[in-house]
């Protein structure tokens, strides 16, 4: 038998049309073809099943280009060329596959015992608009915090009024006082940024606990249209 690859030992190009699944074939062998809705190269195998080629997770498609693909099925992917940026469908938005994440300056001193609400810190949301998958913050409460002598810290997206609107809250009453404590909100939310351009950290005393450090990270996806 001759060889069929080339003087680089390559295989020659192949030309592929768009088109509607073929028919199914003969048992044991599968068609290859482009499918011409998401122009997305696949297989059909003789049971009539498809599946994208070069495909994570059987079936969903990975494709490049510098425009959003219509009628997008869950964790289907793209690789935006014109932004650099690897995205997926989440069900609901296009959102990138890298999770970035901002953080307060350090562990600060932001309050005393009479105090009714303080603001911990508060970071921009950009660029664009963002998915919010969690807040990460550390605690320390000075001297005093129990069941009945604790916290409450609230994470806000902030509308362009100043308003607050909640994402998610945690409780230090189960901590143990002057010893930092982990805690996470699960917010898997996104903010617009033309509503929301801000996230921020409100604590609220429960009777009189005492003074709390902090340290926060808001972990969040980009949203790509």
């Amino acid at each position: 038998m001759g060889n069929i690859l080339g003087s680089n030992n390559e295989f020659p190009s192949l030309l592929i049309k768009e088109g509607t699944t073929p028919t199914s074939p003969a048992a044991g062998d599968q068609r290859l073809f482009v499918r011409s809705s998401d122009h997305v190269l696949c297989l059909v195998n003789s049971g009539g099943t498809v599946a994208a080629v070069g495909n994570y997770n059987s079936g969903v498609p990975w494709t490049s280009g510098t425009s959003m693909p219509g009628s997008p099925v869950t964790n289907q992917r793209i690789t935006r060329t014109d932004l650099g940026l690897d995205c997926y469908w989440d069900g609901t938005e296009w959102v990138t596959v890298t999770e970035y994440s901002g953080s307060s300056t350090g562990d600060t001193l932001i309050g005393n015992n009479n105090s009714n609400s303080w603001t911990l810190c508060e970071l921009p949301v950009g660029p664009g608009d963002i998915y919010v998958t969690t807040v990460e913050c550390s605690t320390d409460i000075i001297t005093t915090n129990d069941g009945t002598h604790y916290w409450t810290v609230t994470a806000n997206k902030v509308s362009t009024a100043n308003a607050n609107t909640s994402l998610g809250s945690f409780t230090t009453a189960a901590d143990t006082a002057s010893t930092w404590s982990p805690h996470s909100i699960a917010v898997n939310a996104a903010v617009v940024r033309a509503s929301f351009p801000s996230i921020r950290l409100n604590a609220a005393p429960t009777s009189t606990p005492g003074v709390i450090y902090f340290a926060v990270t808001v972990r969040y996806r980009r949203i790509v249209t």
